[in-house]
């Protein structure tokens, strides 16, 4: 073999070693250009993601807020309903006490008027209270 000829050998294992490295580097690069893109994308999924997170954030913030609001104004009727509620039954409670104590006083007078002679009266009949007694004493 001469010379010449082991020289263009040694050309085409080195055209061939280096067409198969160019071929290497061409699909790294391809996969690194690959790998920034979704790199990028999923920052530009990121960034969206937090924005619709604190989005949500503050819209449940102001409806809690509204939830609020409106729960402590409906409690406020509620307890002034109850308040007016508990006045009438008071005021009620007064009203019958007062015709109770007026019917008993009328009772009283009836019955002083009806048995002058000693007869006994419907209250002595019915039984009475210490303090009815004690004024019946004062009376005679």
């Amino acid at each position: 073999m001469s010379n010449n000829e082991l020289d263009n050998k040694h050309d085409e294992n080195s055209h061939r070693v280096s067409s198969g490295h160019a071929g290497w580097i061409a699909v790294l690069g391809a996969g690194l250009v690959v790998a920034l893109a979704g790199d990028g994308y999923l920052l530009v999924q990121s960034n969206q993601l937090r924005e619709s997170v604190a989005q949500s954030q503050e819209t449940s913030q102001t409806q809690m807020s509204k939830l609020s609001d409106a729960t402590k104004s409906l409690l406020e009727q509620r307890l002034e309903s109850v308040n007016d509620q508990v006045k009438d039954v008071k005021d009620a409670q007064g009203a019958a006490s007062t015709a109770v104590k007026q019917a008993r006083s009328e009772a009283r007078r009836q019955g002083t008027e009806l048995a002058p002679s000693g007869r006994p009266t419907a209250a002595g009949v019915f039984g009475t209270h210490r303090s009815e007694e004690r004024d019946r004493r004062h009376c005679q």
